[in-house]
Order: structure tokens, then sequence, then C-alpha cells
């Protein structure tokens, strides 16, 4: 009797097609998880420059923010982070009740050609009125 002991090329070859095929599917998911880690780093420098000018706004006295020689009641910064140019724009409006409604819309991936936006919004009260 003859005992043969290995592998026959068949069986490297299916071995190393189902290696490949584990080896492209795992290259597959890094590079889905880097697009979304840059997409998320994105979007929280947006959100964090807009909650930078609305506080900015907010800690302004009201008088300022219904005044226009105090303070423009439209207007845009420009923000130039690590991952892209980021507009920031504001606009004060009158709200309801005593109130002002300050609203920050970002802007970003505007060199990337895919344009996103996040906009923020808040009311300031008139905490000088009478009740």
């Amino acid at each position: 009797m003859e005992n043969n002991q290995g592998f026959t090329m068949v069986e490297v070859l299916i071995a190393i097609s189902i290696l490949a095929i584990g080896i492209l599917a795992i290259t597959k998911m890094q590079l889905s998880s880097a697009y979304y880690v840059r997409n998320a780093g994105e979007r929280t420098v947006a959100v964090n420059l807009g909650i930078a000018k609305l506080e900015e706004l907010m800690s302004r006295p009201y008088a300022d923010l219904t005044n226009p020689a105090k303070i423009t009641s439209t207007g845009v910064d420009a923000y130039h982070g690590t991952n892209g140019m980021y507009d920031i724009s504001w606009d004060i409006t009158t709200g309801p009740a005593n109130t002002e409604m300050i609203t920050t819309t970002v802007t970003y991936g505007i060199s990337g050609g895919n344009q996103k936006t996040i906009t923020l919004t808040t009311l300031k009260p008139n905490m000088t009125c009478g009740i």
C-alpha cells in the first residue's frame, strides 16, 4: 500500500482562492471604515463650528442682536480645517414672544464636490422685558 501524504494541486488552488476572497473582503471593509471615519470627523468639526458660532452670538446682549450697528443679522465666516473648507453662515430673525431666533448653517466638503450642510437653531430670550 502506498501512503501519499500532502496536498494535490487542486486542493492548494482552492485554498488560495478562499484566502484571496477573504483578504479582498477585509480590504473592502477597511476602505469603507476609513471613508466613514473621515465623514464622521468632518461632521464633528462642522457641528462644533456651528455650536461655537451659536454660543458666540448667544453670549451677546439681547439688545446687540436686534441692533444692526452692533452685529450684522446675517454673515459668513470661513474656516479652513485639516479636512477641508467650512463656511459658517448665520441669520438672526425675530422669534416668537420676545425672542430672537439664531440659525447657524455650516457648509462643508466644498472642495470635494460632495457638499454637505448642517443647520443649528436656537432662541435667545429677552431677559430684560417685564412680565
